[in-house]
């Protein structure tokens, strides 16, 4: 075998030891990004993703999906809910994943039918009750606090404001 053969194939088996678990990997359920006690799947990541895209859709301006407020608010409830308010919230979640309105869940319904979802006088379950408030809570708390709102929307401006060392006083 020649030199440049050799090299060829070990820079092809390299590339493919670097390539190749980022594919296995994504076929997976595990979500894009780490919780330590929150567990979610990708299946669930989706489910709050659309959930977000519902309370703040796009408009003229970005929506809760575009700018990724269910990272936020996942972040903030596997970092800040008590375990006992976790277990609530997964409880909720794992109803609301199988609750279906006119014979369809969440995710196959058009976006009449999702929006339909947060009509509370049709949930008839506390534990879906309390799982949407707290969806809607955070998915607000996360768009108001996040990049685009505070520098675009509503400029954030420091507490003091501006010094103006010199001021002719009358």
């Amino acid at each position: 075998m020649k030199r440049r053969d050799l090299l060829k194939h070990v820079f092809i088996v390299g590339a493919a030891t670097l390539v190749l678990p980022a594919y296995l990997t994504s076929c997976t359920s595990q979500p894009r990004f780490a919780l330590s006690r929150l567990k979610l799947t990708r299946d669930q990541e989706l489910l709050l993703t659309e959930l977000t895209d519902v309370v703040i859709p796009k408009t003229d301006t970005p929506g809760a999906k575009e700018l990724g407020v269910h990272v936020f608010f996942t972040k903030m409830i596997d970092d800040c809910f008590s375990d006992e308010e976790i277990m609530i919230f997964e409880k909720g979640m794992a109803s609301f994943e199988l609750y279906t309105l006119n014979g369809k869940t969440f995710i196959s319904s058009d976006k009449e039918g999702k929006e339909a979802f947060f009509n509370s006088s049709i949930v008839n379950d506390l534990k879906i009750k309390k799982f949407l408030e707290t969806i809607k809570y955070q998915v607000v708390r996360g768009y108001t606090c996040s990049e685009y709102v505070m520098t675009k929307i509503i400029p954030y401006q420091l507490v003091p404001g501006p010094f103006k060392g010199v001021v002719k006083v009358n």
